[in-house]
């Protein structure tokens, strides 16, 4: 990328869907690509056709680094995709409630891996929205379709919503009130 930059590749090209390169190496994981696209003026905020910026990318893949380059350089944290979720939403979308539903509430540690937990910390500092309020919300949802799923309160559901309330208080280190 650096040889193609140094002979003057726009570094905020996009394909059809509007995709850049600072997108794709986002997604991908590619920390020094990353950094040579941004030193090449690359646009940190770029949005495809549905909305989806880097940050957002590098937060669904939870790429804690490039996340922290992307904030560094004035990544908007409240960018939001054609579906209204931030980078915020979609690290909290990969913990899977449903998988705790199987191996109980021991499992909910297993799902928040390291990288989840600096990408919050990251984002939760660099952004103005209310990092509670999208968390309870997330939450709350994920806990309805559980119930949907086993079709009533069973034994193994029974109680879990409290358990991942508090167990995300300790975790995360913020309160957050039930809508």
């Amino acid at each position: 990328i650096d040889l193609l930059l140094a002979n003057g590749a726009n570094p905020n090209t996009v394909d059809p869907s509007g995709t850049s390169p600072l997108i794709l190496a986002a997604f991908g994981g590619h920390t020094e690509t990353v950094v040579s696209l941004l030193k090449a003026g690359a646009d940190v905020n770029a949005r495809t056709s549905d909305g989806t910026t880097a940050l957002i990318e590098a937060a669904r893949k939870r790429h804690a680094d490039i996340v922290e380059l992307l904030l560094m350089n004035d990544a908007n944290p409240d960018s939001k995709d054609a579906n209204e979720r931030t980078a915020l939403d979609l690290t909290f979308a990969r913990l899977d409630i449903t998988a705790l539903t199987t191996v109980g509430p021991e499992g909910l540690d297993a799902t928040l891996d390291e990288e989840a937990k600096r990408i919050v910390t990251m984002l939760k500092k660099a952004s103005k929205q209310p990092v509670s309020d999208r968390l309870a919300k997330h939450m709350s949802d994920e806990f309805e379709k559980t119930i949907h799923l086993f079709g009533t309160k069973n034994n193994t559901v029974d109680g879990l919503g409290e358990f991942i309330d508090a167990r995300l208080v300790a975790w995360t280190g913020f309160e957050f009130s039930p809508e």
